[in-house]
């Protein structure tokens, strides 16, 4: 009887180590992952654009991005805007010329996480309702773009600012023909 013990014993202790040791370094290499990718960035369209209408545009504006919600940073919008148009820069998808798109939207949520962050993972999000304008003002298209942090280490506004440039910046290039 004490033998079986033993054995069960020599055997259960070291799967059980195993076992606990497999959730942490899953969590080690999401987390490396999350540092070198950055954040993600996604738009869900609310009012789709059809095809690639956006090729008629020549330049890019972005109005604005205000929000109301007491928690976000003052420095957030202002982020977002500049890390959007940079990336739209990088990516040549406008020029200087022609009629122009105009981004503009609300931020309508920002999570930081928190104690909750850090022992399940990063919860770190921003959401903004963009549209997308003509010149004249007319609405060519609304979605929500969410950025999200993807690791506890690579979140904070900066990253944020970045997930939402991506969704923005992924939303136009659906609807755009190759680069100008």
């Amino acid at each position: 009887m004490i033998r079986n013990v033993q054995r069960f014993a020599a055997f259960a202790v070291p799967l059980s180590a195993l076992l606990l040791c497999t959730g942490c370094m899953g969590r080690m290499i999401r987390e490396g992952a999350g540092v070198v990718t950055g954040a993600s960035g996604k738009a869900v369209e609310l009012q789709p654009l059809s095809g690639r209408q956006l090729d008629q545009y020549g330049s890019i504006s972005f109005d604005s991005l205000g929000t109301d919600m007491p928690n976000v940073p003052s420095s957030l919008p202002d982020r977002i805007r500049r890390q959007t148009l940079e990336a739209l820069r990088e990516k040549k998808l406008f020029g200087d010329g022609g009629p122009a798109l105009v981004i503009r939207g609300r931020i309508i949520h920002y999570e930081t996480g928190g104690a909750v962050d850090a022992a399940i993972g990063p919860l770190q999000e921003v959401i903004a309702r963009v549209e997308l304008a003509d010149a004249s003002g007319g609405t060519i298209g609304v979605a929500n773009i969410i950025g999200r942090a993807k690791s506890l280490t690579a979140g904070g506004e900066g990253n944020l600012a970045e997930g939402a440039a991506k969704g923005i910046v992924e939303w136009i290039s659906q609807h755009r023909s190759g680069s100008r």
